[in-house]
């Protein structure tokens, strides 16, 4: 059996809903917004308190992303001196996260290990390695999707994240473990239900805010095809489904209403952003729901604003 290495940025965009415990108190009403909790945003511009920034003293810690290349069966020996790092500081009341890297983060692992020195959307945003940028952490902003549920969702794609680091091919089916117990696209337990649930969770939100966010029990299942769906679960930050991004309840009466930008700090994780006329700008980001005949693919949206088929 051979074993595949899922590492793109492709679509890993994160669009996240939360179901804060307040949310529900009746006075909020479909569309409106709010501030809760805070998360690394705009890129900090200004000359001058960069740097000032740069003089603090930084304690950097590396995200990780490429430690993930050495579950592939091949791993390459250049990947032991690349490495994507952060550092948050306080300057004058203002909490800031410097991102550096020695390499660029690409779309996927094979790819990348073929051509470590190719550029990648972190260069097409802008970003380059071995340089220091710094961003500010801003207050969220949410829009209320179901006032009576208290459903919201982020209004900006915040991250570019994987949404599985590894599967595992059998025929025409890919799995998420090599005991294939579960399909590779199953939301409950995606390397991205994970993240959102721990590193953006206690990154975004205090102990006092993390409280106040519920304990959603999701519908992960794949509509009118049961064969392909995966076991509900129990997630507080989570994507939205394709039930929910067809429901015009919602919000989501045209596909303008879909479409979605990121963040400055997005777009030095490696978010794609469409350079076309008719989207510039919007990015695509992930859903929750598998495809239909497909467990190596997961739902998401277009720059346009369409669902489409997307790779882990």
């Amino acid at each position: 059996m051979k074993r595949i290495l899922s590492l793109t940025l492709t679509l890993a965009l994160i669009f996240t809903a939360a179901v804060p415990s307040f949310a529900a108190a009746g006075s909020w009403k479909k569309g409106d917004s709010f501030y809760f909790g805070e998360y690394p945003q705009s890129l900090v511009i200004d000359k001058a308190l960069a740097a000032a920034l740069e003089k603090q003293p930084l304690q950097w810690t590396s995200y990780g992303y490429f430690d993930a290349i050495t579950v592939w069966e091949n791993p390459y020996d250049e990947f032991e001196d690349y490495d994507m790092l952060y550092a948050d500081l306080s300057y004058e009341g203002e909490r800031y996260r410097a991102v550096t890297f020695t390499n660029y983060r690409s779309h996927t692992a094979d790819y990348y290990a073929r051509f470590p020195e190719v550029s990648s959307r972190q260069e097409d945003n802008g970003y380059h390695k071995n340089t220091v940028y710094f961003f500010k952490y801003e207050p969220l902003e949410w829009v209320v999707l179901d006032a009576s549920k208290g459903l919201v969702m982020s209004k900006m794609i915040l991250d570019a994240q994987h949404y599985a680091l590894a599967s595992y091919a059998d025929g025409a089916r890919i799995y998420g473990d090599e005991t294939k117990t579960y399909y590779a696209n199953d939301y409950g337990k995606s390397d991205l239900a994970y993240w959102l649930d721990h590193t953006f969770l206690q990154t975004a939100f205090s102990v006092d805010e993390q409280a106040d966010i519920r304990l959603t029990t999701l519908d992960n299942s794949v509509p009118n095809a049961p064969a392909y769906s995966s076991p509900s679960s129990q997630n507080r930050v989570f994507p939205l489904s394709v039930t929910d991004i067809e429901n015009k309840n919602l919000g989501f009466v045209t596909y303008a209403d879909r479409c979605a930008q990121g963040t400055a700090y997005a777009k030095a994780q490696g978010l794609s952003v469409d350079t076309y006329v008719n989207n510039y700008g919007n990015s695509s980001w992930f859903l929750r729901t598998g495809r239909y005949n497909d467990t190596g693919s997961i739902s998401c949206v277009d720059s346009g604003g369409i669902v489409v088929s997307g790779s882990l």
